[in-house]
């Protein structure tokens, strides 16, 4: 069991990063929109410049100390809107949610979205990541390119970005040189295709069958 503090977004501005995006100070975004900062953090030698600054978030009757528990071993109940702490070896947020009571099986959190969701801040600059909820407008970086969500939905496995393109994400990689499927291109984008080059004369998302040479509505040969 682990007790962090809940704070507020504002009092998680104050702190974050002030000490690397992965040191013991980084707060952890909780369902209801406040914080959780692990209360460990508070005997961090680094942290001592503003341990009275944490120190004085903490309510005098301790109120908002909430216990988290490592989550339960195999066979174990596992309760319903429940927030555990997931030790994960692939980066992985620390924190889930329990979507529905069950006992515990032997599956990772994360390839068991019918059980278990992922919840972080979200930033531009993430990893994708299955079995988190995204909204429409979202960016998630996958493979070194940057993806945005045109549908809300619970990310899965299979369900990755290269996968579901034009149905869930669009790549906003940079719509220059080589034409690429997956791509959301703007009119005026120029790409070459077979060494030729051509000019975008419709927005879209390209796909794998709409090659620049057969769909001369979207691409304009250029001489």
């Amino acid at each position: 069991m682990r007790n962090y503090i809940i704070i507020t977004k504002e009092q998680a501005e104050q702190i974050r990063g002030r000490h690397g995006r992965y040191s013991a100070i980084e707060p952890v975004p909780s369902p209801d929109g406040n914080y959780l900062v692990p209360e460990r953090c508070l005997d961090d030698p680094d942290l001592k410049d503003i341990k009275a600054t944490i120190q004085g978030y903490v309510a005098p009757d301790k109120k908002n100390v909430q216990d988290i528990e490592d989550l339960p071993e195999m066979g174990q109940p596992v309760i319903k809107d429940k927030i555990y702490r997931f030790e994960s070896e692939d980066n992985f947020p620390p924190l889930v949610i329990a979507r529905q009571d069950h006992i515990r099986t032997e599956h990772d959190p994360k390839i068991v979205p019918a059980l278990f969701s992922f919840f972080r801040e979200n930033s531009d600059t993430l990893e994708w990541i299955p079995n988190e909820k995204v909204d429409v407008g979202w960016k998630r970086m996958y493979n070194g390119v940057q993806y945005e969500c045109i549908q809300a939905h619970m990310t899965l496995e299979t369900w990755t970005p290269t996968a579901t393109i034009g149905v869930l994400w669009k790549s906003l990689a940079p719509a220059t040189g080589e034409w690429k499927a997956g791509v959301a291109y703007k009119v005026g984008d120029m790409v070459t295709y077979k060494d030729k080059t051509y000019k975008c004369l419709q927005a879209h998302t390209s796909i794998s069958t709409w090659h620049p040479d057969v769909v001369p509505a979207l691409w304009q040969l250029q001489k």
